[in-house]
């Protein structure tokens, strides 16, 4: 089961299917942050989509770069606080939580 959609004008996504972490291995780093956050990925042949949210689930508007071996992203002009990197593929999801200090 999966719902994405728009409540209150907030995209939110919730779902059973973790990305295959056996044939897909992610990992975020560092974690707690003060700017710059880092997804790596031993296979990046999945379509993929990152989106950040944070406690509420409100979507942020922030870009996430293709580096080598995964995806990166500058999250110093966000507030401290507690946020969701998310990421989709497909039918799977898979969420890691990141503070920024």
């Amino acid at each position: 089961f999966k719902f994405s959609g728009n409540v209150c004008g907030t995209e939110m996504f919730v779902g059973i299917n973790d990305l295959n972490l056996s044939a897909n291995k992610y990992s975020l780093f560092p974690n707690p942050t003060t700017n710059l956050v880092y997804i790596f990925s031993e296979d990046k042949t999945q379509n993929l989509t990152i989106a950040l949210t944070d406690l509420s689930g409100k979507s942020i508007n922030v870009v996430f770069e293709e580096i080598s071996n995964g995806y990166q992203s500058n999250l110093s002009l966000l507030e401290n606080g507690i946020y969701f990197v998310n990421l989709i593929s497909g039918s799977s999801f898979k969420s890691f939580k990141v503070l920024k200090y």
